[in-house]
């Protein structure tokens, strides 16, 4: 199936941004992803054209390459840019009411991160009113497994062993944990329902994390709050880790609305 194009008023004077649109338009109303040739027939472009272009999207993180099914699905700063006006923001919205006393309770931020294929992206936050507070950009990106998201991901999906594996090497830490740490960190967060990282992603930054699940029982957000390191005891993370998980029920109620 074909995505038309609108008609232009004005004959594109750039052809090439022209036929990166085109593929990008393909990528985003296909209702599957497509390899290369595929998407040169959809799009009416040359397969030559369409390699080129779609492997400097894939390089600019517009789209995500599926080195299994050989397909392009839309890439995560593909998805940021269009935070403003996309689902992940009014999903931050609708439970902002929730956030915003939580973070001030615990005086500390809380973010709400949206699950992509491969990421990680910050659609939103709340701060404390705390003097010195941890604070992120909308838009911001992490690898799918990094940090205390990341082990939610790897619990809640759950992600094969043989994957994060194949994938551990490849993410960046300020202190990186071994391979066995990480394993064991994830069998732990799937018992108790919450994620920890203590330092590993950010040092001098702990984060708590817990996954808020979709209707097909998937990780379709990260509920996140963070602390400067040494500011809450492991018994005080803990507890916060019990009181996110508590929360995330109404927070994906609040999503679903």
């Amino acid at each position: 199936m074909s995505v038309r194009k609108t008609p232009a008023k004005e004959a594109p004077s750039v052809g090439a941004v022209v036929n990166a649109i085109a593929i990008l338009r393909q990528v985003a109303f296909q209702p599957t992803p497509l390899g290369v040739n595929a998407l040169a027939r959809a799009a009416g472009v040359s397969p030559s054209t369409c390699y080129n272009i779609v492997k400097t999207l894939t390089a600019e993180g517009m789209l995500e390459f599926d080195a299994v099914s050989k397909t392009y699905t839309a890439g995560s700063l593909l998805l940021s840019l269009g935070l403003r006006g996309a689902e992940g923001r009014r999903a931050f919205a609708r439970c902002a009411f929730l956030l915003e006393p939580f973070a001030e309770a615990q005086g500390a931020t809380v973010v709400l991160w949206q699950v992509t294929s491969q990421r990680l992206v910050l659609i939103g936050l709340a701060e404390s009113g705390a003097a010195t507070r941890i604070h992120m950009t909308a838009g911001f990106r992490l690898p799918l497994l990094a940090g205390a998201g990341g082990r939610c991901v790897a619990f809640a999906l759950p992600v094969p062993k043989s994957t994060i594996e194949a994938q551990f090497p490849q993410l960046r830490w300020d202190n990186p944990p071994t391979l066995e740490k990480y394993l064991r960190e994830v069998e732990q967060s799937r018992r108790r329902g919450w994620a920890l990282d203590d330092g590993d992603l950010f040092s001098g930054i702990s984060t708590v994390s817990v996954p808020l699940l979709d209707q097909h029982g998937r990780p379709a957000f990260i509920l996140a709050t963070s602390f400067f390191r040494g500011q809450r005891s492991k018994a005080e993370l803990a507890k916060v880790g019990a009181a996110l998980k508590a929360l995330a029920p109404r927070v994906t109620a609040a999503i679903a609305v």
